[in-house]
């Protein structure tokens, strides 16, 4: 098994997760960077924002499928991956599968649909099922990203903590994901350090 590391920046790469992803413990691993300027899609900040992603998100998923890798490795520029994070996650043998990753503002970036509202999960211990898991730091087979192009969902909304707001690429990749047929999971086992930084386009 053969992986690409994708990382998605938008001025530069953190210092600590670049080291993070040369010094992987898994020996068969590759490194392909994107940087694109970002371009105006809407006058709303935040759907710009997600707009461009998403945008960014599907030129790096074009250019992994261009190379043989068998899996892929997806990682954000401020998020620090555990050194053996790629190694034990291909263990697990799933489909798509994340370590855990926190919050900007607090909690855990995993959680699961209660109806049309998306509840926000705790970390624990294990391989765990979830309806959303962390882009940032999420490993999937091949033929996940031959069949799954990212979507911003900027139109669509869902409810979370009582608040309305536009689902976002994360939610909409799990949904679309689930689909397909694929399953989630979260590996209790790994949890990424978060920088923290807004360096998303």
């Amino acid at each position: 098994m053969n992986v690409t590391i994708l990382a998605i920046i938008r001025d530069y790469i953190e210092r600590e997760c670049y080291e993070s992803l040369l010094h992987q413990t898994y020996p068969d691993c590759s490194i392909l960077i994107h940087q694109v300027s970002p371009i105006r899609f809407y006058e709303d900040v935040a759907k710009n924002k997600m707009a461009n992603v998403v945008r960014n998100r599907n030129m790096l998923r074009q250019a992994a499928l261009a190379t043989d890798s068998t899996h892929f490795m997806m990682v954000d520029s401020d998020t620090v991956l555990p050194l053996n994070c790629i190694e034990i996650l291909l263990s697990r043998e799933k489909d798509i599968i994340s370590a855990w990753c926190p919050m900007v503002s607090g909690g855990w970036i995993a959680a699961r649909w209660v109806g049309k509202e998306i509840v926000h999960l705790q970390h624990e211990e294990g391989i765990r099922e979830v309806d959303m898991a962390p882009l940032g730091c999420m490993l999937v087979k091949r033929d996940v990203l031959e069949q799954i192009p990212f979507t911003a969902a900027t139109e669509e909304y869902t409810s979370c903590k009582g608040k309305t707001m536009f689902m976002g690429e994360t939610a909409k990749f799990g949904l679309d994901a689930k689909k397909k047929g694929y399953k989630l999971f979260m590996d209790g086992s790994l949890i990424c350090k978060h920088l923290l930084k807004d360096q998303s386009l």
